[in-house]
């Protein structure tokens, strides 16, 4: 009965097999973009994580997830208000590299908004869209002279500017931020700058619109009673108050950096910058905005989320272009959100977006790209510290 059964349908089985291992190879490559789906989560839900420093009535709480003996430990620590712990280490997941990432962070003592505008430094070192891949993002900072091995701020006077999306999807997510707010004390110390622009991703963090966040990070605070994003994320955490502080728009000599873009709806609504920074700011969290304003700031046409610099080369885009250059008195406008495979220049170099793909383990032959500015040269830099003029 079974040879009749493999005689009617073997050629048939044999062809669904090896269809199925080609699907199966196909999913479970290491190079492909599923690799960063929930799918593929550790599967002890929770791995090395936080510190998330949440600051209560009269306590300061930190909640960290450490490994241990080949486990995580959840550790769950008070301090009173006038005297709390102001130091951290933050260890790296390695869930596909051999070597771990960890470094020491220091509280520091007040948070602000910073500027929107600034004179044009020597140099400035452009990155975006890391989303919680710190391999990626501590190898292109590394071999570009940013930080040092074990993390420290080396880029002197130097300019740093992350344009949006250093969250969701990655493994290392508080990891990331807590690298850049530690970069941002030291750079100020040495005259330099880091400038975090916010985008899309982080906004979306921020109102608890969670469907990119790995669940690692919701089923911890699961686990603790908590909330992810009013409690983690929220304004009496410090990472949460960090955040708000951060700018969407920021002009740096002739250059206007911004996430997603501009578009001509945004303009005709004749703003400044730190008017569009403030209305982003005063909406943070929210779901539904009351105004106009607020509407076409936070829609598909805000600066956050627009992609038609990034989608649609043509001369109406053109136009619009130089109607932005003109209304900010800028030459050049820098971008990310709209994936693109290499640091790319349009519009008459108007435009470079550096939205590009990162590696996530040393075997991955993608090389993730910066955009240096040295003194009005522009250069595409990769994570080998390879040096190419645009």
């Amino acid at each position: 009965m079974l040879k009749k059964i493999f005689k009617y349908f073997g050629l048939g089985t044999l062809t669904f097999i090896t269809l199925f291992l080609i699907w199966y190879k196909f999913l479970f490559n290491e190079y492909d973009e599923f690799k960063n789906s929930t799918f593929f989560e550790n599967r002890k839900h929770i791995s090395t994580d936080g510190p998330y420093i949440l600051y209560e009535q009269d306590s300061v709480r930190a909640i960290q997830v450490v490994e241990k003996s080949g486990d995580y430990i959840i550790l769950d620590e008070r301090f009173a208000k006038q005297d709390p712990t102001t130091n951290f280490t933050i260890n790296s997941f390695s869930y596909n590299n051999p070597s771990e990432i960890s470094f020491k962070v220091e509280l520091m003592d007040s948070l602000f908004i910073p500027q929107a505008i600034y004179s044009k430094p020597d140099r400035i070192f452009a990155a975006s869209d890391i989303e919680g891949n710190l391999y990626a993002f501590h190898k292109l900072l590394k071999a570009n002279q940013i930080i040092d091995q074990k993390s420290n701020w080396t880029f002197g006077n130097g300019h740093l500017v992350l344009v949006g999306d250093f969250v969701d999807r990655g493994l290392n997510v508080t990891q990331c931020l807590w690298l850049i707010y530690k970069l941002e004390k030291q750079a100020k110390e040495q005259g330099g700058f880091v400038h975090f622009i916010l985008g899309n991703h982080e906004i979306l963090n921020l109102k608890g619109k969670n469907h990119h966040v790995r669940s690692k990070y919701t089923k911890l605070a699961d686990k603790l009673g908590l909330d992810y994003t009013s409690d983690f994320y929220g304004d009496k955490s410090e990472l949460g108050k960090w955040l708000r502080t951060k700018n969407t728009i920021e002009k740096i000599g002739d250059i206007l950096f911004v996430h997603g873009g501009i578009s001509q709806n945004l303009i005709n609504l004749n703003l400044s910058i730190d008017e569009i920074n403030q209305i982003v700011r005063n909406n943070i969290g929210l779901s539904n905005y009351s105004d106009s304003t607020s509407i076409v700031v936070h829609g598909i046409n805000g600066p956050l989320i627009d992609r038609g610099f990034g989608h649609y080369q043509n001369a109406e885009t053109h136009n619009i272009i130089n109607n932005v250059k003109q209304y900010f008195n800028v030459s050049t406008i820098i971008i990310g959100h709209s994936s693109v495979d290499d640091i790319t220049q349009a519009y008459d170099n108007s435009l470079i977006n550096i939205d590009v793909h990162f590696p996530h383990k040393d075997s991955d032959t993608i090389r993730g790209k910066g955009l240096l500015v040295e003194f009005d040269n522009r250069f595409k830099i990769d994570d080998l510290g390879n040096k190419v003029k645009i």
